[in-house]
């Protein structure tokens, strides 16, 4: 039952007492008998909205200027610090009164002869939680639960220390210093600048295309319950969530026990259940009630113009004062058969509720750390690898036609797990299910894996338009097997080449991994995993199409395609003939769709397909999928992608060898009105664009601004900017290789910025014709010993070659900075090591949108030109993995930065 629809005749003033729900274990009596329980109890109206419990009746809030769309929920505002230790059980006791309403709403549990009962056995399960949160209420402040729980989840236990360390750690938006830099501390000779060296100090930041400012830095928590952001910063995303709040929310590339520093356990389920590895966070920024532009005056809201003050005034002002709330986006978590993941058992097989990314497909445990015993003694489970990510609001594409919109039906959080490391002998006795998406309910909380993409692990997942009612349609990017050494891959190889099944065209099977096309992802609302219509009985993966669909491959012609993917783009450029950089071909499917009731190992889910000949009509017959390096060897990894952003059937897709271009698939509502009820169709028209190859593009970066001073872009090697980058390599003579084309393109956004001008394409939504042009934001993941590398570049013209403008670099082993031990926080450097941006979104709409939804939004952000975006960028700086970010668990450091753009038009 959604919020507030509680029937009023039900509802009551009945104050909480001794023995009550609302004063059970630990979590009830923080609550005294003057106060009231949400869903039953009204006149204080406390929301349990995950572990954060606020009282709205201290902040009222005027929410009719505002056109709210059904089914959003209101942010609360921030709660005071007496409640801080209550936020620590407020998910325990939220469930408690989720089931006491039903109760009240309904009728009581079957079995139960009175609502004393009810209340009985839910005082019981209370009282075991709180049990389990022991640790939170010895902070002599009483404010700060999450905090200890961070604290004495790396280090065993609340110490001596906990109080120093505590002392140190600043409220999230407190650092304005900047890990992000314009050029490198030196003068370009190699000689450092010694006024841009030492922690928590900004490097150069002359920035030539608008000033990036940092609304989080890793090693921040919410002053108010202590909750700590885990690092390192990948993809993000921004929504508006009420009149006076946007959303942030980002995730953490954290690798639990197999790689850097683990990160602190997040408790889900209330069943003993607890993950390490990746996280996934929100924070709410009060915005203006209005559309204003940022200003010193209320400096207590964030909106656009807030880098560009806090660069010119210097870094005095910073985004603490704007933060209302910070915390998880999830804390109830499925496995790919539905269940509801339970607790580990050290090394023990779970057959039912084991987190599968773990384990085989019958719950034996896999991963690589098995024989780390202190791992398994922490019985925790491992998120791996949380890459990049999307969000994807309710039906946020807009159609021609007022009010006609399309996509999922809730809004939506689309992560995934990229890679692991697996036990060889484990992996060969057992098996292993595979990694997939997780997609996350952001109304319910409630973390869903979806297989429905395939089973290799991914790098990022997009949703992008289908222009049709009954379906929704992904692009899915990655690796499509990197799950460790060389022995677990030949254990799957074999697995494979047992269960008999051979290549249609005689040739042994090989590991999987990069062997892969662009894929697409089309799925039928309303459906379950068998292919039934569920009408009233779907659940959220059946209603956001997420059940039941069919994955394609981009596949060519090969009499008229000779070359594979990485050979076709090397030294290849767009010139005055369009047939250089364009391709003709088909979305062909395979012969494989998940099932959640048959689970399975990899070597019977998609991974293998995409080596085999494409299931298309007989007419067809000399297709090939179109891979890095053909069907019997690896290439280079498919990376970030990213829809177009009006809505078009389109997706850009970027690649580690520095390429990337757009896949287009034709007719494609007009295919999906055709197929037949409950089906697919069998194959759709497709092309690819050339934006960038692996080519040259040294004299087509622009350092900076058209008329400026150029400083910009000086690296720590004498001579040398960031038109070349070097990331180890050498010539034949000995001497360093440096390159000139883009390398390991990771981090890649479209953007649609408003242009009335000639040239500017056009677009028809919601009855309004809109101008604009096309932009990429291009984030390097290149292991650039002198600081790795951001762009912006802009749609070029047909059959002409793009231009790039360098936005930032950051970090690298070279750096002057880094081997300085700069650190942001201060005392936080562990070792010269590389950074990476990763993450962008577009904060343009969510700013000024007026009414809620995606689709609002997406609008907004198409009004806005582009010297006139925010961008939302992240940063990872691998080098920062000690202090107040080791001691409160959170990995590894970086950023996220408010990007307001300029000189780029």
């Amino acid at each position: 039952m959604a919020r507030g629809d509680i029937p009023r005749a039900r509802r009551g003033n009945i104050p909480a007492r001794e023995g009550s729900v609302v004063c059970v274990g630990v979590c009830g009596c923080v609550l005294s008998h003057d106060w009231w329980i949400t869903g039953i109890f009204q006149p204080r109206r406390f929301v349990f909205h995950g572990v954060l419990a606020r009282d709205r009746h201290t902040a009222p809030r005027d929410r009719r200027a505002m056109d709210m769309e059904k089914g959003h929920a209101f942010a609360p505002p921030r709660q005071s610090n007496a409640w801080g230790i209550y936020g620590a059980c407020a998910a325990t006791v939220g469930a408690v009164a989720a089931i006491a309403a039903a109760a009240v709403a309904g009728g009581l549990p079957d079995g139960a002869s009175d609502f004393s009962s009810v209340i009985s056995e839910l005082s019981a399960k209370v009282d075991a939680a709180a049990a389990d949160l022991k640790i939170v209420y010895t902070d002599p402040a009483g404010n700060k639960p999450f905090l200890q729980r961070a604290y004495a989840s790396v280090n065993g236990a609340i110490d001596a220390h906990y109080q120093d360390w505590a002392a140190r750690i600043k409220p999230i938006g407190w650092h304005t210093a900047r890990l992000a830099e314009s050029g490198d501390a030196s003068d370009g000779s190699g000689n450092v600048e010694f006024k841009y060296i030492g922690d928590e100090k900004d490097g150069k930041t002359d920035f030539g295309f608008g000033p990036l400012v940092p609304i989080l830095t890793i090693g921040e928590h919410d002053e108010n319950t202590g909750y700590v952001p885990v690092g390192v910063p990948d993809g993000i995303g921004i929504m508006r969530t009420d009149q006076e709040t946007v959303r942030m929310i980002y995730q953490s590339e954290s690798y639990g026990n197999l790689e850097a520093g683990r990160s602190w356990f997040q408790e889900v389920n209330m069943n003993g259940a607890k993950f390490t590895g990746s996280h996934v966070t929100y924070v709410d920024y009060r915005v203006p009630t209005t559309h204003a532009v940022y200003s010193s005056a209320s400096s207590d809201k964030l909106s656009y113009g807030f880098a560009d003050a806090v660069h010119l005034n210097g870094g005095m002002t910073n985004a603490a004062s704007t933060v209302t709330a910070a915390g998880s986006v999830f804390d109830e978590v499925y496995n790919l058969a539905g269940e509801k993941v339970v607790a580990r058992n050290g090394n023990e097989q779970i057959s039912s509720g084991a987190h599968l990314g773990d384990t085989s497909k019958d719950g034996h445990y896999v991963t690589a750390d098995k024989d780390n015993l202190a791992a398994t003694a922490e019985n925790a489970w491992t998120f791996h690898s949380f890459c990049s990510a999307h969000l994807e609001q309710a039906r946020q594409w807009a159609g021609a036609n007022a009010g006609d919109t399309y996509g999922v039906e809730n809004d939506i959080w689309i992560t995934n797990e990229e890679w692991t490391d697996l036990d060889a002998n484990a992996t060969a006795a057992h098996g292993f299910s595979g990694l997939s998406a997780h997609v996350i309910d952001l109304a319910s909380r409630k973390m869903y894996a979806a297989g429905v993409f395939g089973l290799g692990g991914f790098e990022k997942i997009v949703e992008f338009n289908c222009g049709h009612e009954d379906f929704v349609c992904f692009s899915p990017s990655g690796y499509n097997g990197n799950f460790g050494g060389s022995d677990a891959k030949t254990a799957i190889v074999n697995a494979k080449k047992a269960t008999g099944k051979v290549r249609k065209d005689g040739k042994d099977w090989v590991y999987p991994q990069n062997i892969v096309p662009a894929r697409v992802y089309v799925g039928r609302k309303g459906y379950d995993a068998t292919g039934t219509k569920c009408e009233a009985k779907c659940g959220f993966l059946e209603r956001n199409g997420l059940a039941f669909g069919q994955v394609y491959g981009f596949a060519v012609d090969t009499a008229t395609v000779t070359t594979n993917r990485d050979a076709w783009h090397k030294g290849n450029s767009r010139t005055a003939s369009s047939a250089t950089h364009t391709i003709s071909g088909k979305w062909a499917p395979i012969d494989w769709k998940f099932n959640s009731s048959a689970i399975t190992n990899v070597e019977d889910a998609d991974l293998f397909h995409w080596q085999d000949k494409p299931v298309l009509p007989s007419s067809l017959d000399g297709y090939q999928f179109w891979t890095a390096a053909g069907p019997d060897k690896d290439g280079a990894k498919t990376e970030h992608n990213s829809p177009s952003p009006v809505g078009e059937h389109k997706f850009v897709q970027g690649s580690t060898a520095g390429y990337f271009g757009i896949y287009e698939v034709i007719n494609m509502d007009a295919d999906l009105t055709n197929a037949a009820a409950g089906a697919f169709p069998e194959y759709f028209d497709a092309s690819y664009e050339m934006i960038e190859g692996e080519t040259d593009i040294k004299t087509r970066i622009n350092l900076c601004a058209v008329g400026s001073v150029c400083t910009q872009g000086k690296l720590a090697k004498s001579g040398k900017d960031a038109t070349e980058m070097y990331d180890g390599g050498t010539n034949d003579d000995g001497s360093e290789k440096w390159k000139t084309t883009f390398e390991d393109i990771d981090g890649l956004e479209w953007i649609a910025a408003k242009n009335t001008g000639s040239g500017a394409s056009s677009v028809n939504l919601h009855g309004g014709t809109y101008y604009y042009d096309d932009y990429f934001v291009i984030q390097e993941d290149a292991g650039n010993w002198y600081g790795d590398r951001m762009f912006i570049s802009k749609m070029p013209a047909a059959n002409a070659a793009a231009t790039h403008n360098f936005v930032a670099m950051a970090g690298g082993k070279k750096n002057s900075r880094v081997l300085s031990k700069l650190a942001i926080p201060a005392g936080a450097f562990g070792s010269a090591t590389g950074s990476e941006f990763s993450g962008v979104a577009d904060a343009s709409g969510a700013f000024r949108q007026t009414t809620l939804g995606g689709a609002a939004r997406r609008i907004a952000d198409l009004q806005v030109a582009i010297d006139d975006k925010s961008i939302l960028i992240g940063l990872q700086q691998h080098s920062l993995s000690g202090g107040v970010v080791a001691a409160f668990g959170a990995d590894r450091g970086g950023q996220v930065f408010m990007w307001d753009v300029d000189n780029v038009a």
